[in-house]
């Protein structure tokens, strides 16, 4: 029969078909890497805006912080009696919850 395959033609398929697995093999490799590097990229990315972030909070929080010790300066230098009673009671406060056991 000349339309039947042959051994020949057998082979020659399972060649093709060895290359075609082959070619898979690196576009899948090449796929890989391109992702790998799509996501290192985001990555990186998504660093620096929360370190910008961060940044940014740290700077806010140390403005309030002076803010804040501004103001209790202020009142220290309005009222410096109020201040040691304040201190005092809150130094005594802590005396007596350090020594209770």
């Amino acid at each position: 029969d000349a339309t039947a395959p042959s051994t020949a033609d057998l082979a020659a398929q399972l060649e093709a078909l060895k290359a075609d697995i082959v070619g898979l093999s690196e576009t899948i490799a090449a796929l890989g890497k391109a992702k790998g590097k799509e996501v290192k990229e985001y990555a990186a990315a998504e660093a620096a805006a929360l370190r910008e972030r961060g940044e940014e909070k740290v700077a806010h929080l140390q403005q309030r912080a002076g803010v804040l010790s501004d103001q209790a300066n202020a009142m220290i230098n309005q009222n410096p009696a109020t201040a040691i009673g304040v201190a005092a009671g809150v130094g005594f406060l802590v005396g007596i919850l350090l020594t209770r056991k």
